[in-house]
């Protein structure tokens, strides 16, 4: 539905656009219809009449110049801001339907909007650098974040040394960066060592252990393959307690993972292999390292195939590792943030790598922010704007009073967008001035 306003504008105008004159008279009027940002959950027009002038010292006709609007897009400004803040949120054909416009104009705002984004983009290197990677569009790219400020400083299109490294030389301060989190991938290491000379490397202890866990999976596995069908699917429904720490699991859960590894020897010696290495990380600094080190020869001989990945891991990354007990970093944040980024990417399906990045960047590029006051306003389900009807991040939205739309009706409180936030207390304004009066004596 679209709901269409009439309107004209106010302020005429004192001089000919064409030659400067100001000898003018009115010539009639046309009739011009501009899209505007939603209103209320539905698609808003603004039919203006524009008066048209006849200047008397050329002789042309002009149309009366527009404030608010863009006339090459057939626009008002803030039809045009909403437009190009909601593309960086929301799909190109949710955002035409929303506003009642062609989706190619939309991806002309956007892409205006981007531009400006990627000029105004200059990332500062922070005190603990993460870097890791995610898929997008079918390809590796490397993700580089502030791990303190809880931030993605930027995404670069390859994850290879030499993208990386023309990061890196961009920066001048490269000796403020005093840790650096990885993953186990050694251009990582080597570029950190030749550029961050004042950076400890620390290997993110979330994903060496997570190779603990892959071991003791691919023993259950190895063992479920000479097993009957449907002892295999039960071992895969409960393969859940083998991965849970015991602390973590129900009393009938751990019950049952008693049997199932009294039963099964193998399984039994990986599950111990497993826990023994998380268990390093909750040791102190001086018992951790003495366990890190005799590890290798505590996992018995019939899961060590099944286990040697990590000690070979171990036994390359060790003071990368041990590194995590001086520093307490991980990626786990840099982690999240790829996880977040692919539902931008799944909501941008066929969409190029550059505006999948300008959107994350836009998204995301900002710290985290502090809880908000009206929390318990938010829903679990989504917040989508009081006013335009679009869902927004949480952290986006702005509390308002809502003046009631019938009579009868009292005003609200509600939360809406950014946009419409300014959309609102611009018409508050103009409503001010509208009923103000001068003083006078």
């Amino acid at each position: 539905m679209v709901e269409t306003f009439s309107a004209e504008y106010v302020h005429e105008p004192i001089a000919c656009t064409k030659c400067g004159g100001l000898k003018l008279y009115r010539h009639g009027t046309k009739k011009t219809t501009y899209a505007d940002a939603p209103l209320r959950g539905f698609a808003a027009k603004l039919e203006a009449t524009v008066r048209r002038y006849r200047c008397r010292d050329c002789g042309e006709t002009f149309l009366q110049p527009l404030g608010g609007v863009l006339d090459e897009r057939r626009m008002t400004v803030r039809c045009a801001e909403f437009i190009a803040r909601q593309a960086l949120k929301h799909t190109f054909v949710h955002v035409a339907r929303e506003v009642g416009i062609d989706e190619k104009t939309v991806r002309a705002v956007a892409a205006e909007r981007m531009g400006e984004l990627e000029a105004k983009h200059s990332p500062r290197l922070p005190r603990v650098l993460g870097i890791d990677e995610t898929k997008i569009a079918g390809e590796l790219r490397l993700v580089l974040t502030d791990v303190e400020g809880r931030r993605l400083l930027d995404m670069l299109p390859a994850r290879d040394k030499g993208t990386l490294a023309a990061w890196l030389w961009q920066f001048k301060d490269r000796n403020a960066v005093k840790v650096v989190t990885i993953d186990m991938w050694r251009p990582y290491q080597r570029l950190a060592a030749e550029l961050l000379p004042n950076a400890v490397v620390v290997v993110d202890k979330f994903h060496i252990m997570r190779m603990a866990g892959e071991a003791m999976d691919r023993v259950r596995i190895r063992l479920a393959k000479v097993k009957q069908p449907e002892v295999r699917r039960h071992w895969v429904r409960s393969k859940v307690m083998l991965n849970k720490r015991p602390h973590n699991l129900t009393e009938k859960q751990r019950f049952n993972l008693e049997i199932w590894l009294d039963n099964e020897p193998e399984i039994a010696a990986a599950y111990r292999a497993k826990e023994a290495f998380y268990g390093l990380f909750d040791l102190p600094k001086d018992e951790a390292i003495r366990a890190f080190d005799g590890f290798a020869a505590s996992v018995e001989s019939s899961v060590k195939p099944e286990f040697k990945p990590l000690l070979t891991a171990m036994r390359n990354w060790r003071s990368e590792i041990l590194a995590v007990f001086d520093h307490k970093y991980t990626n786990a944040f840099t982690e999240s943030l790829n996880n977040l980024t692919k539902h931008i990417v799944k909501a941008g399906r066929g969409y190029s790598f550059e505006v999948l990045r300008a959107r994350i960047l836009a998204n995301y590029g900002d710290p985290v922010k502090e809880p908000l006051f009206f929390e318990f306003l938010l829903k679990d389900d989504g917040n989508p704007c009081a006013n335009c009807g679009l869902p927004c991040r949480a952290e986006d939205m702005h509390l308002v009073t809502l003046p009631p739309v019938t009579r009868g009706q009292r005003a609200k409180r509600a939360l809406v967008c950014e946009v419409c936030e300014s959309r609102f207390n611009t018409e508050k304004v103009i409503a001010h001035r509208k009923t103000s009066t001068r003083k006078t004596g």
